[in-house]
């Protein structure tokens, strides 16, 4: 595993082995081979796309960030990064545990716009949609959605209205359960989870994102039994925090699971 702090977020390659083929196929044999693939994961970005000057604490030295640095953050240099992993060769899967909005003026003038088009730009190849996506109102991100983001959101763990009923919430439209990269003939399944206690209007009145929070763990294992016959490997991108991940953890052992670090 590497962890960057070198940047506003933390910045994950994780690499994992699967029985699969190295040669480059468009079906390539899997069974009784073993094959690379990384994945890098970024979480929190809570747009601080500019370098900004932080006084760096213990916890911050603990975890490599220099305290001697200038500055900090940027998306300049989150892509160097990110384009430096994938220049390397191999697999490779770009997702984010979401909360991408919200955090710097950028997003006080521009409403998210700048965030998209930066994820688009980077190729991210699914998006696990944070309770900060939803802070200027779920219209506001259906519609930058549609306008800016050319990469999945992913969200399994929400009931949502019938975007075509009239009055309905819109987010139906934007927001999926699943998708399937490929990543070198190598499909995988990836399920986004979004935050349940963090958004306080799912349960008072009003309902604003027109949602109705499920079952976690019956829907998560509910999709990697749907996706075995479709992917070779499972991933869960979440956004539920880290006390509700723990327990998913301890509901299975045949998925990975990628999960945002501070929500």
């Amino acid at each position: 595993m590497f962890r960057s702090h070198s940047f506003l977020v933390p910045l994950i390659a994780l690499s994992f082995l699967f029985a699969g083929c190295l040669k480059h196929t468009e079906l390539p044999e899997l069974e009784g081979h073993d094959i690379k693939i990384t994945f890098i994961h970024t979480s929190d970005w809570h747009s601080r796309l500019l370098p900004y000057y932080l006084k760096v604490g213990e916890s911050d030295k603990a975890l490599g960030l220099d305290e001697n640095s200038p500055n900090i953050g940027g998306a300049a240099r989150a892509a160097t990064l990110i384009k430096r992993i994938r220049a390397a060769g191999g697999r490779v899967v770009h997702v984010d545990s979401g909360d991408v909005f919200q955090g710097a003026p950028i997003f006080n003038e521009y409403l998210g716009e700048v965030e998209f088009l930066l994820y688009s730009m980077l190729h991210v190849d699914a998006f696990a949609v944070g309770n900060h996506e939803f802070d200027m109102g779920v219209t506001n991100y259906v519609n930058k959605t549609i306008e800016y983001a050319r990469f999945p959101m992913l969200n399994m763990n929400y009931a949502m209205e019938n975007p075509n009923y009239p009055g309905a919430s819109p987010l139906a439209k934007v927001t999926h359960p699943y998708t399937i990269a490929n990543a070198e003939g190598l499909r995988v399944g990836i399920i986004g989870a979004g935050s349940l206690g963090s958004i306080v209007s799912m349960y008072e009145g009003g309902n604003s994102l027109g949602v109705t929070p499920v079952e976690t763990i019956e829907m998560i294992q509910f999709y990697i039994d749907y996706l075995r016959p479709m992917a070779d490997v499972i991933v869960v991108v979440s956004h539920l925090g880290l006390r509700s991940e723990k327990q998913m953890e301890r509901g299975g052992d045949d998925q990975i699971y990628i999960e945002d670090p501070d929500n």
